[in-house]
């Protein structure tokens, strides 16, 4: 009887010792990740996940630490979890499309912000061909205008929208509905895919 009695109680501390919440995990990864201690952020947000599989949070901040520490895939697939367990929460679409931009997925980066169905508009220029009193004009790396269906259109500036072209952009062609093909004077022609 004192042994069942003795397995009972270690049971019971052992329970007590060992499972912890979802919360705690995150809580203890948060604290982490704000230490800059991504490493060991990772690993509480990836204990998070373990007990709760749906924890949207946990998903997207274990993606911005796995961002941090320069694992994009990684980063890129939670976020994408985060994005199917809760479609519209809107944090995890520049998260991803930032890590897609390192990537150089630039069309990838693009498509995060253009889930609506509704005409966007993408800005390309530059040009090294000014009079001496001006000088170049090459402070555009591309700009993304996002539309709402009523002719109305939001900038999203290049941080958010992950593009980074250089260069004097001479022309933009659609390939197909998944590729364009943009040239630039003296460099190879670029391709973005989305």
């Amino acid at each position: 009887m004192r042994v069942i009695v003795s397995l009972l109680l270690a049971s019971f501390f052992c329970t007590k010792t060992y499972s912890q919440s979802s919360n705690d995990h995150f809580n203890r990864g948060f604290a982490k990740h704000q230490a800059k201690d991504y490493k060991t952020a990772i690993s509480e947000y990836s204990k998070a996940i373990e007990v709760n599989p749906n924890d949207t949070n946990a998903y997207y901040n274990r993606a911005i630490a796995k961002h941090n520490v320069e694992d994009f895939k990684g980063a890129i697939s939670d976020y994408s979890t985060a994005v199917s367990l809760a479609p519209t929460k809107a944090n995890s679409y520049p998260g991803r499309g930032r890590t897609r931009h390192m990537q150089n997925d630039y069309k990838g980066a693009i498509d995060d912000y253009n889930k609506d169905g509704f005409k966007d508009i993408l800005l390309l220029g530059n040009t090294e061909k000014a009079r001496i009193k001006i000088g170049k004009i090459d402070a555009n790396y591309g700009t993304l205008l996002i539309g709402n269906g009523k002719g109305d259109f939001k900038y999203v500036n290049q941080l958010n929208s992950g593009l980074n072209i250089k260069g004097a952009v001479r022309d933009a062609i659609q390939v197909n509905s998944s590729n364009l093909l943009i040239t630039i004077n003296n460099q190879s022609p670029l391709l973005l895919k989305y």
